[in-house]
């Protein structure tokens, strides 16, 4: 098999979010004392690892990012094959149904991490993955989820079924009700449409229900990632 291209990552709390899920660190790069001073209370003992490459300086490509100090490369992988039965440990699932927009994915995963939905499912085409600027996007949150890549979303919702999940879409049809009226029940998908076109027919007609978030001034609809958080939030508050 393939070994995983490691991948640049800048910012003190994404290195905290990374050492925190374990991920194997191959090269740290330090501009300041202060920066040094972080990272090595930040990794511990890990900061003198003879496998960890320590350099002085940031990468050239980084030097307009606000990366306050700090970058650092893993191959840490995000994604695990699809299976059903670890899909089903989570009693809270996101499904990103064409979620194109990278920052989106980013910061749907930080809205997951926030309220306790402990992993993301997507398909593998037309859709956004979890990338270095997903993973700022999600202020270094991506490293607490877990993520699977499908081919199709429809497969994924018959075997949730099976497993007695409610299936429920955010939706803004004449068909979907106002999310506090929503009794969220777990185990649960929360189903989250792509920015331009919605959840996918066939994918809606499997929901047991739709939602909409309220609003006012003529606001007809949200930001994927601000409504989805909206709803996680409202989901959250509900889990017993």
């Amino acid at each position: 098999m393939k070994a995983k291209r490691s991948q640049l990552y800048f910012g003190r709390n994404i290195l905290r979010e990374a050492v925190a899920a374990r991920a194997s660190l191959s090269t740290l790069y330090v501009e300041t004392r202060a920066a040094y001073v972080f990272a090595e209370k930040t990794l511990g003992n890990g900061i003198s690892h003879s496998n960890l490459k320590i350099e002085e300086g940031i990468p050239a490509e980084l030097k307009n990012e606000a990366h306050q100090g700090i970058a650092f490369r893993t191959n840490h992988d995000f994604y695990s094959p699809f299976d059903i039965n670890a899909a089903a440990k989570h009693r809270f699932i996101i499904l990103c149904n064409h979620v194109e927009n990278i920052p989106n994915l980013g910061s749907i995963a930080r809205c997951a991490a926030a309220f306790g939905a402990g992993l993301i499912i997507h398909e593998d085409q037309r859709s956004a993955s979890m990338t270095a600027s997903a993973v700022k996007s999600s202020a270094g949150c991506a490293f607490r989820i877990q993520m699977m890549k499908v081919n199709s979303m429809l497969g994924v919702a018959h075997s949730l079924r099976q497993r007695s999940y409610s299936l429920v879409g955010l939706d803004i049809s004449s068909k979907s009700i106002p999310l506090y009226s929503w009794k969220p029940k777990f185990p649960l998908a929360l189903v989250l449409g792509s920015e331009g076109d919605g959840i996918e027919t066939d994918l809606k007609e499997l929901c047991d229900s739709l939602v909409n978030i309220p609003m006012e001034g003529g606001v007809e609809s949200l930001n994927v990632s601000h409504a989805a958080g909206i709803a996680m939030s409202w989901a959250a508050s509900s889990r017993s």
